[in-house]
């Protein structure tokens, strides 16, 4: 009898917690062009996301879309990879058609650092190593290490 007590207490119990629903999928959208093909979070929650049209963006929590650009120091709009050094929120790489770009200022200003005519397509850390995959054409394959 008390074993069928206790799953009458327990379904009783169950019933008025309230169901917990995964959070909604919505669309966001950084403006530009063509197609957004890499996003990347820090841990402060900025968001880098770049496009193969217009460029890096750049997002602090809820607030707007930046994009990123030649006055930043950006000097290309094809945008192949992004990413925060792990367990930073002011390093971040971007990898483009044009080379490789660095910002140690939380993103706000970025200087090429290699590969001035070679397309970056994928980056990666590790301590303070960065991997980057990438090449010099479209038929060639790299991979540097710094």
């Amino acid at each position: 009898m008390w074993k069928s007590v206790g799953v009458i207490v327990v379904w009783l119990f169950a019933q008025a917690w309230p169901a917990v629903a995964e959070p909604a999928w919505s669309k966001v959208s950084p403006g530009g062009g063509g197609s957004f093909k890499c996003v990347d979070v820090a841990v402060n929650g900025k968001v880098l996301a770049g496009s193969d049209l217009s460029g890096a963006y750049l997002r602090t929590g809820t607030g707007d879309w930046i994009r990123l650009g030649r006055r930043d120091g950006i000097d290309a709009t094809s945008v192949e990879c992004v990413k925060w050094k792990p367990g930073r929120a002011d390093t971040a790489l971007v990898g483009t058609r044009n080379g490789l770009y660095l910002s140690t200022d939380s993103a706000r200003t970025w200087s090429s650092v290699a590969l001035d005519e070679d397309i970056a397509t994928a980056v990666a850390w590790k301590d303070d190593t960065v991997y980057v995959a990438g090449s010099s054409s479209a038929s060639g394959s790299n991979l540097i290490l710094r």
